[in-house]
């Protein structure tokens, strides 16, 4: 008798972990496995999958997936069978929104669900990948979707009946914990990994179950079969349905719609990625303009797709990407961030959706008919785009299989026009130093909250203190002192010129390691940038005499030289030592 050993289990949970995949996924392929039967039911949100399920087969399958235990409770219940209302893209809606288009490998998930489990003999990966989907039986049509069958890492086996999980172990450099407390694994935060499972005993809510590991949204309802008298009274409530969707996706969204400005390395990324760092990835996508990004990138384009044979098919860029999630997700909040959004043509990228930034004020509705209270038509409120974008492709993209969808009190269909909903903001970045790439016009900037960063150090937080006091190299003198140095010289001597500002340092234009900045890394960086940029037209005025070229000023600054004398490359470096002496912030 052989159990997989501990090192193989921690090896596949390890890739699982890393792939940050959202937790409901294994519910889902718990209530797959203890499906008995199918019926297809068309109702008024579209065709949907109705399945039998063994309640109480769910209920304990979760608990030995997730149980940290070898116990098993053993006890016998009564059969208790549901209905599981579920769409008919359900098998997609898996791939793309729990798997976020990952897939998991199939020797990785054998481990994982077998560990506890003995064998006879060393089952080969072949033979494990075969065991856990007849154990699953996972419709053959939804594989290719969910799961990759490469197989990683050799299987090692102990001869132990009594293997047991540690509650605290390492894979690599990775930390994984456990609340043994709990019941069910619970992934506390290591690095970037991080998922909270409930315990399977949480699955039951009353007649309506809580649809946590049912993938949300997607698996409307659990329905109590004895709450029925026959199949005519399920089609009548699963009617209903789509009433109960409108009622319950009506949440307020404020939107918001804001450029973070300010000095190169002032912290703006920093500031919307601090902002978001609570919001899961599949409620942000990040895309950066530069002058070569085109309005087919970032909202979609025809290309062709080679599949045996060659078809054209639409592929959405980000934009299209993000407003889908937000149409079909209408009680969650999702986010596009345009990093350096002036070094793009903003105007030519945007195209015409550069109209939909324009958003319904508090008090103010739209409808298509332009009459709120004409029920025909869709009625837009506080926070959609006061104007909307004519778009056949995204509005397909949008609606996927499906002839109409229901987001709040909107009716979406293929007549549907593009607006962008109240539960989608845009947060965008722009360097001021780099204003004269691609000008953002007046028009396009009011239709933008504007926020400067403030280039400056708060000493009180932990990280801004530690680059403040960061030594630059062997010099003695702190990153912060000569900040405070060169800004204060960089505005006096550039008096008077429209862009003094812009041409200060930010607080992080370098960053330190081991509250060290590495010399290489202060010349060829901040150097360079107050030679080529800032200095450009004044180098006499700064740098010492003799210094006349980049390479000199490099190569002075950097050994031989030592200590405070590196800074000899400035004319007054005196003034300098002084101003560390006693800095002014």
């Amino acid at each position: 008798m052989m159990i997989l050993s501990q090192q193989t289990v921690q090896r596949a949970f390890d890739e699982i972990a890393q792939l940050g995949i959202d937790n409901k996924f294994w519910g889902v392929l718990t209530i797959v496995k203890n499906v008995k039967k199918y019926l297809k039911l068309p109702t008024s949100i579209g065709t949907m999958s109705l399945i039998v399920c063994d309640k109480n087969g769910v209920q304990n399958d979760l608990k030995n997936f997730f149980s940290l235990q070898n116990t098993i409770d053993n006890n016998k219940q009564t059969n208790d069978d549901d209905w599981l209302l579920l769409r008919k893209d359900f098998a997609s809606w898996v791939s793309y929104e729990l798997l976020a288009n990952k897939k998991i490998n199939f020797l990785s998930l054998a481990v994982f669900l077998f560990r506890n489990i003995s064998f006879q003999e060393r089952l080969t990966s072949d033979s494990l990948i075969q065991k856990v989907k007849d154990f699953l039986n996972i419709p053959k049509e939804w594989e290719k979707d969910w799961f990759k069958e490469l197989a990683s890492f050799d299987i090692e086996y102990e001869d132990s009946f009594n293997q047991s999980w540690n509650y605290d172990f390492s894979v690599g450099w990775r930390k994984y914990k456990f609340d043994k407390t709990h019941g069910s694994i619970v992934f506390k935060p290591s690095k970037d990994i991080y998922s909270v499972v409930a315990k399977p005993d949480e699955l039951s809510r009353g007649p309506f179950y809580q649809p946590l590991y049912a993938a949300q949204g997607n698996a409307i309802l659990f329905i109590k079969k004895d709450f029925f008298e026959n199949i005519e009274e399920i089609k009548k409530t699963n009617e209903n349905v789509g009433e109960v969707k409108k009622q319950n996706n009506t949440s307020s969204f404020t939107p918001s719609q804001i450029i973070y400005y300010g000095v190169p390395g002032c912290g703006k990324s920093n500031k919307i990625r601090e902002q978001l760092k609570d919001v899961s990835e599949k409620n942000k996508v990040r895309v950066v303009f530069h002058p070569e990004y085109t309005n087919a990138e970032f909202i979609g384009q025809i290309l062709p797709k080679v599949n045996g044979h060659v078809t054209y098919e639409f592929t959405p860029g980000p934009f299209t990407q993000i407003i889908k999630r937000a149409y079909l997700n209408p009680n969650e909040h999702f986010y596009l961030v345009i990093e350096e959004i002036n070094r793009g043509n903003a105007a030519a990228i945007f195209g015409d959706t550069f109209q939909l930034l324009d958003r319904l004020k508090t008090g103010e509705t739209d409808s298509l008919g332009n009459d709120p209270a004409n029920a025909s038509v869709n009625t837009f409120t506080e926070g959609w785009s006061q104007y909307f974008v004519q778009n056949d492709d995204v509005n397909a993209y949008i609606r996927g299989t499906e002839n109409s969808i229901q987001i709040g009190n909107i009716r979406f269909d293929s007549n549907t026009a593009i607006r962008l909903p109240p539960n989608l903001s845009i947060l965008a970045t722009m360097n001021t130093s780099d204003q004269n790439v691609f000008t953002l016009d007046n028009a396009f900037q009011r239709r933008f909250d504007m926020e400067l960063v403030r280039n400056e150090f708060d000493l009180t937080k932990p990280a801004v203190n530690a680059q403040y006091n960061a030594e630059i190299d062997d010099t003695g003198i702190k990153w912060g002192q000569f900040w405070g140095w060169i800004n204060a010289k960089i505005t006096a001597t550039l008096k008077g010129l429209s862009s003094t500002e812009d041409k200060r340092l930010g607080v992080w234009f370098v960053s330190n390691v081991g509250g060290i900045i590495d010399d290489k890394v202060f010349a060829e960086k901040v150097l360079k940038f107050l030679w080529d940029d800032v200095f450009k037209f004044k180098r006499p005025q700064i740098f010492a005499d003799g210094i006349d070229t980049l390479e000199k000023l490099i190569n002075s600054f950097e050994k031989p030289s030592e200590g405070k004398e590196r800074f000899d490359v400035f004319k007054d470096k005196s003034n300098l030592v002084a101003f560390v002496a006693s800095p002014t912030l």
